[in-house]
C-alpha cells in the first residue's frame, strides 16, 4: 500500500480518510535520561514477577496435576511461536525512538509508531489465522487424549488470541521503553504480575481448569495494553500512533527488523521447540517437569534484563551521539555487573536443585532437578551475553545476531533430539548448554567487544575473570555443603544459599572490583535512597 493519499476532487469529504494523520509540527521532548533509577524500577517488576511465579506454580501443580501443567506449557510454548510475527519490528522501532529522542525529534517518533501500528494490526490478523491451523492441525499429533484435546484447544485459541491482540496492542511498551520511561513500564509490570495472581487464583478455586487459567491471562494482558496506551496518550497525545504506512519509515523498519526477525526466529527455535519435542519423544509429565525446570533455571539472566532494557536505547544514542568512549566502558562495565549478579544465584539453583524442588513444590517434581540445574548454567551465561546482544542491537548488527541465533538453534535440536532418547529431558538441557557456550560465550561476546572497539583481553581481565574466580572457591563449598546442609528444610536452605551468596560479595569486593567501581557503587547506592527531588535525572534536551 502507498503512503500517498489517491487524488480526490477539492473539497471531496472522501479524501479525508485516505489523508495520513496529522501529527503537528516536531517540537521536543521531555525525558528520563537512563540512570540505576531506572534499572532498580526494572528490578522491583522483575522480581514481583518471580514472586508471582514462585505463589503460582505450585498452586497450579497441586490444583491441577503435573499432566495438566504439561498441557499448560504446551499451549504457551506453542502460542508463543505467534512471536516471529513481530518482524523484528520492536528492537527496530526501540532503535530508531532512541534515536530520535537523542535529536529531541517527537514527529519522527510518531512516523515511525504509524507505520509499526499498520504492521502489526495485518500481522495480528495472520497471527489469529496461524493459531486456528495449530489447534485443529499440529495440536492433535502432540496430545493423544481425545478429552484432554479438545480443553488443549480452546486453552491454546485463548492464548493465541492474547498473543495476536498483543501484536498491535503492545506497540505502546515498545515506545514507553524506547523512550527510556522504565518508571512506568515497570509499574504496569507489576500491576499485571498482581491481577495474574489474582485471576488465576480465582479460576482455579472456582474450578475453571486449564480454560479458566487461560482466560485469566487473557483479562490481564488486555488491561496491561489499556494502561499502556493511556500512559503514552498522557504523556504526549501526538506521541499516540495510528496505523498507516509510511513509505519511508516501512522500508527502514522492514529493513532492519528483517535479519532481526531472523535471530527472534533462532531464539524461538531454541526455546519454543522444547516442549513440543519432548511431548512427541517423552510425553506430558515430562513436558511440565522441564518446562518448570527450564523456567526456574531462568531466573538469573531474568535478573540481567532490566539492565539490557536500559542498555538498548541507551547504546543507539551514544552511537548518534558519537560518544564512542562511553559506548566502550558501558559495554565493559554492563558485561562484568551482568555476571556478578547471575553467579550466585546460578550457583543457588544449580547446587541446591533438588532441595530447592523438595520444599518448593512438595517433592511433587523430583525429575525436574537435574534440568534445573543444567539451566541455571545456561542461563548463567546467556546473562554474561544479553549485554553483547542488546548493545549489538542497538548498533544495528541485527545480521551477526541472527546467524548466530540459527546457529545455536540448530545445535540445540541438533544434538538435543538424539541426546533426548538417551539422557531424557536433562540431554535436551545439556544440548542447550553447549549452543550458548558456543555461540554466545565464543563468539557474541567477543564480536560485540570487538564492534565497541574494546580489546577482548581488556573484557576478559577486567570484565569477566574477577566474578568468575571469586565464585570458583564458594561453587566448591557450596557442593561440600549441599548433601549436609540444605537438605534440612527451608531454613537450612536459606542458610546454605544466603551464606554461599554473602561469602561470594565479601570475596568479589575484596579483590573483584576496581577503585573507581567500588566508587561508583558507592554514589548510585545512595542516588537511590535520595529524596525524589534531589534527583537530576530530568532534564530538557536542547
Amino acid at each position: 500500500m502507498s503512503s500517498s493519499p489517491p487524488s480526490q476532487p477539492p473539497g471531496d469529504p472522501r479524501s479525508r480518510r485516505w489523508q495520513a494523520p496529522r501529527i503537528g509540527p516536531a517540537r521536543p521532548l521531555k525525558r528520563l535520561l537512563p540512570s540505576v533509577r531506572s534499572m532498580a524500577h526494572g528490578y522491583a517488576g522483575h522480581t514481583v514477577e518471580a514472586l508471582v511465579f514462585l505463589l503460582l506454580t505450585p498452586f497450579i501443580v497441586r490444583s491441577l496435576g503435573l499432566g495438566a501443567f504439561g498441557l499448560w506449557s504446551l499451549a504457551v510454548a506453542l502460542a508463543e511461536w505467534l512471536q516471529l510475527l513481530d518482524l523484528g519490528l520492536k528492537e527496530a522501532v526501540m532503535k530508531y525512538t532512541a534515536a530520535h529522542q537523542a535529536r529531541s525529534d517527537a514527529h519522527a517518533v510518531r512516523r515511525v509508531s504509524d507505520t509499526a501500528l499498520f504492521i502489526y494490526t495485518m500481522a495480528g490478523v495472520v497471527a489469529f489465522l496461524i493459531g486456528l491451523g495449530l489447534a485443529w492441525f499440529a495440536l492433535p499429533y502432540m496430545v493423544d487424549d481425545t478429552a484432554a484435546l479438545g480443553e488443549e484447544r480452546v486453552v491454546l485459541m485463548l492464548l493465541v488470541l492474547s498473543a495476536a491482540l498483543s501484536l498491535p496492542g503492545g506497540l505502546t511498551g515498545t515506545l514507553l521503553e524506547g523512550l527510556s520511561r522504565f518508571d512506568l513500564i515497570n509499574l504496569f509490570r507489576i500491576g499485571l504480575a498482581g491481577l495474574r495472581l489474582v485471576l488465576v487464583v480465582l479460576a482455579l478455586q472456582l474450578e475453571l481448569g486449564l480454560v479458566g487459567v487461560a482466560a485469566a491471562e487473557l483479562g490481564a494482558r488486555v488491561a496491561l495494553h489499556a494502561g499502556r496506551w493511556w500512559a503514552v496518550y498522557r504523556i504526549d497525545p501526538v506521541l499516540v500512533p495510528r496505523p498507516w504506512p509510511h513509505r519511508d519509515q516501512r522500508a527502514r523498519l522492514l529493513g532492519f527488523g528483517a535479519w532481526n526477525a531472523l535471530r527472534q526466529a533462532g531464539e524461538v527455535a531454541v526455546t519454543k521447540l522444547y516442549e513440543p519435542i519432548l511431548s512427541l519423544l517423552a510425553g506430558l509429565p515430562a513436558v511440565g517437569a522441564f518446562y518448570l525446570g527450564r523456567r526456574l533455571g531462568s531466573m538469573p539472566a531474568e535478573l540481567i534484563v532490566p539492565m539490557a532494557g536500559v542498555l538498548f536505547p541507551l547504546s543507539s544514542e551514544l552511537e548518534a551521539a558519537g560518544r564512542g568512549r562511553t559506548l566502550q566502558q558501558t559495554f565493559l562495565t554492563a558485561t562484568k555487573f551482568s555476571l556478578v549478579v547471575a553467579i550466585p544465584l546460578s550457583l543457588v539453583l544449580s547446587l541446591g536443585a533438588g532441595p530447592i524442588l523438595a520444599n518448593w513444590m512438595g517433592g511433587r517434581t523430583p525429575e525436574a532437578a537435574p534440568v534445573l540445574s543444567v539451566f541455571a548454567l545456561v542461563f548463567m551465561v546467556v546473562a554474561a551475553a544479553l549485554p553483547s546482544e542488546v548493545m549489538l542491537l542497538g548498533l544495528g548488527h541485527a545480521r551477526a545476531l541472527a546467524i548466530l541465533g540459527i546457529v545455536q538453534g540448530a545445535l540445540t535440536i541438533g544434538v538435543g533430539v538424539p541426546a533426548v532418547r538417551v539422557l531424557g529431558p536433562t540431554g535436551l538441557a545439556l544440548a542447550g548448554l553447549g549452543a550458548v557456550l558456543v555461540t554466545q560465550a565464543l563468539i557474541q561476546i567477543p564480536l560485540a567487544s570487538s564492534r565497541c572497539n574494546l580489546e577482548f583481553s581488556q573484557l576478559l581481565r577486567r570484565g569477566l575473570l574477577p566474578p568468575i574466580l571469586a565464585a570458583l572457591p564458594v561453587g566448591f563449598l557450596m557442593w561440600l555443603l549441599a548433601e549436609r546442609v540444605a537438605v534440612g528444610g527451608l531454613a537450612a536452605l536459606a542458610a546454605w544459599a544466603g551464606g554461599g551468596v554473602a561469602t561470594y560479595g565479601m570475596l568479589l569486593w575484596w579483590f573483584g572490583f576496581e577503585a573507581e567501581e567500588k566508587a561508583f557503587l558507592r554514589s548510585q547506592f545512595k542516588r537511590l535512597i535520595l529524596d525524589p527531588s534531589e534527583i537530576t535525572d530530568w532534564e530538557e534536551v536542547p
